[in-house]
């Protein structure tokens, strides 16, 4: 068998895995609570969860927050789970962890005007 679909032992942390699920509840909760601290002209229907997130806007704070902790859990939950899972899953999600931080780092730019 190929070794990308192989776990590389046979060992696996219950403790790790739940500072994981801690990360995606703090994620969770800062993405939901994010649009309340955006300004009035932010809506959840015309706008995407990364422009509550965008550039210069105030309380933008807490859904860049939401990205970083997502991304930490998923990173820690590959990590912890690296015995377990097929390397190529492991890959895979360290790769979308990475790209969730980087998502929080490079913000995208404003949907209003005037706002850099």
């Amino acid at each position: 068998m190929n070794i990308f679909f192989q776990p590389a032992a046979e060992t696996h942390h219950r403790l790790a895995a739940c500072g994981a699920i801690v990360l995606l509840i703090a994620s969770a909760t800062s993405l939901v609570v994010a649009p309340s601290l955006l300004p009035e002209s932010y809506s959840w229907l015309s706008h995407g969860t990364s422009e509550s997130a965008a550039q210069g806007i105030e309380g933008a704070w807490l859904a860049r927050l939401g990205f970083v902790t997502l991304g930490l859990a998923v990173l820690w939950l590959a990590a912890s789970s690296r015995t377990v899972w097929a390397r190529a899953a492991v890959w895979l999600h360290v790769g979308f962890g990475v790209f969730m931080v980087s998502a929080a780092a490079f913000s995208i730019r404003p949907w209003m005007t005037g706002v850099s």
